[in-house]
């Protein structure tokens, strides 16, 4: 069975069967690749970024052209649970010139999401571009402090994390 079939017989639940999935294909050097390509099919976006976050978790790397196609597909990007993974994903991932405006892009969509989860990534996703490209370090400073006002106590949680870790940027 291929990657794409296994992903389709997911019933969107399962992270026992993503683990299961994940061991199959652990080894497989286009992996990552794969599931960029898989994510232009919206019904197995949430299945595929799972596992590019578990393979990047388990200390799986991209190269550095799969990730530009990956930071180009985020504007296509639908389901809210990839949309979450991605954003997970972004410690792992270099951002490079080339991809800070793409991906500041979709940061900015993710920061005004409906969902809490993703609302409080995105503002993870903005510390690392600002961890990567310093000319996002006082707008990012900002933004946590404002999030700290006026975010769901969910929400500044991962806010007040990021505030310690940001106040290195002013030193």
């Amino acid at each position: 069975m291929t990657l794409e079939q296994y992903l389709i017989k997911w019933d969107g639940k399962s992270v026992a069967y993503l683990e299961e999935t994940f061991g199959v294909f652990k080894d497989d050097k286009a992996l990552s690749s794969t599931l960029i390509i898989l994510l232009e099919q919206v019904a197995l976006q949430a299945g595929a970024t799972w596992l590019l976050k578990h393979h990047l978790h388990a200390s799986g790397a991209i190269k550095e052209k799969d990730v530009s196609l990956l930071f180009r597909r985020l504007s296509t990007i639908k389901d809210w649970q990839a949309k979450l993974h991605l954003l997970q994903c972004l410690p792992y991932l270099p951002i490079s010139n080339n991809d800070k405006q793409v991906v500041e892009s979709f940061i900015r969509a993710c920061i005004s999401a409906d969902n809490k989860f993703v609302r409080a990534w995105s503002y993870q996703g903005f510390y690392e571009l600002a961890r990567q490209h310093c000319e996002y370090r006082p707008e990012v400073q900002q933004l946590l402090a404002c999030a700290l006002q006026d975010e769901a106590p969910s929400v500044k949680a991962r806010v007040k994390q990021l505030t310690k870790k940001a106040s290195d940027f002013s030193k």
